[in-house]
């Protein structure tokens, strides 16, 4: 009997891609399947694949809707229609037995496509609020797995008998990664895959003042990289002195999660996910101009739970009171304790892996024994 072969969709972001591959390996792991990887033709799409290996990937020309002129947006539907095109091809070609969408506009073409081929789709969402790609294929999915339970209610109520609540895949949940090593009171800084500018000017404002009221504090501070040269630059002693570590982008942010005594960080689902499951306590400042402000009720479902603090940056004086909060946290550090053990209960709520099996027999036929 031949190998399922199983199509997983979306890119762009580490949000979209990191739950591609844990999804892909696990599936590779517990399922004698073939995985082919599609995602869009940004960059980090082509850093993640060479990151990870990929050998079975392709770059589809889709872009996004958003922010474009009429004469862009026609552009776009003829790169729609022709990624469309190429999919149905391609799941011709592998003889697919099963789509899974984890959203993003990189994703549509290749569901388009499997719509089209009657093949089995899947869809795995991320965020409290989802996207308009899961919404839409919702109705047409055998099951849509769930990063936060709430997400639920924003599907139309057909597409919700159909909701399974599987926390979001990261690497933590397949392997045990060790904390990286580190003698001092460690401030993690992360603006996601792509960093970020509001933290990072921060950041940058305010550093000698954390360095002063914290002498013994080291920094690890994700800043995108395409900031990091001149990052490096403007604080060059800082880094001589080993009081600050600068990173781009990476392929596991997890270990250092491990080690920081505090993090500053933006409210991407992936993000959150480490911070649960690190048990580090945060201070979270979501992006406001999210698709419909997603990254706010990711942040707002933690803090529902007592397990972080939320800063928006819509707040007149949002740069004091996360540079205040973030002092008094590593000087006080009983004050962080409650966020801990309120981190702890988090954790436990998140399914084991194993709902994966239950969702995925069904469609592939070849279980590994």
């Amino acid at each position: 009997m031949s190998n399922d072969n199983v199509i997983i969709a979306g890119g762009g972001t580490g949000g979209h891609l990191v739950p591609s591959v844990v999804m892909g390996h696990y599936i590779q792991t517990h399922f004698n399947a073939n995985i082919t990887y599609v995602t869009g033709q940004k960059p980090l799409d082509y850093l993640f694949a060479k990151q990870h290996n990929l050998k079975q990937i392709v770059h589809l020309p889709i872009r996004s809707f958003s922010n474009q002129t009429f004469v862009q947006k026609m552009g776009t539907c003829v790169r729609l229609f022709k990624s469309t095109y190429s999919s149905i091809r391609l799941l011709r070609q592998k003889k697919a037995s099963l789509i899974i969408g984890v959203g993003g506009y990189a994703s549509a073409p290749t569901l388009m496509a499997a719509l089209i081929l009657r093949i089995p789709i899947l869809l795995q969402e991320q965020n409290s609020y989802p996207g308009i790609v899961n919404r839409f294929f919702a109705r047409f999915s055998k099951s849509i797995l769930l990063g936060f339970e709430n997400a639920v209610q924003h599907f139309i109520p057909r597409a919700q008998k159909k909701c399974v609540y599987t926390g979001n895949f990261s690497w933590p949940r397949l392997r045990h990664d060790q904390p990286v090593s580190c003698p001092h009171p460690m401030l993690l800084i992360t603006g996601g895959s792509h960093g970020a500018q509001a933290l990072n000017t921060a950041v940058a404002e305010h550093i000698d003042t954390l360095f002063s009221k914290c002498e013994s504090l080291h920094i690890v501070w994700q800043c995108g990289t395409q900031n990091v040269d001149a990052i490096s630059t403007q604080f060059a002693e800082l880094i001589t002195r080993k009081q600050l570590t600068l990173i781009g982008h990476t392929k596991n942010l997890f270990p250092t999660f491990l080690a920081a005594d505090l993090c500053i960080t933006r409210a991407g689902a992936l993000s959150l996910f480490d911070v649960i499951h690190s048990e580090t306590p945060a201070l979270v400042v979501p992006f406001p101009h999210s698709t419909h402000n997603h990254q706010v009720a990711n942040a707002q479902w933690l803090t529902h739970f007592g397990a972080a603090k939320l800063i928006q940056e819509s707040d007149l004086f949002w740069q004091k009171t996360l540079i205040d909060t973030c002092i008094l946290w590593l000087t006080e550090p009983t004050r962080r304790n409650a966020f801990v053990e309120n981190l702890k209960l988090v954790k436990t709520r998140y399914p084991s892996l194993e709902v994966l099996n239950t969702v995925l027999t069904p469609y592939l036929r070849t279980k590994k024994q």
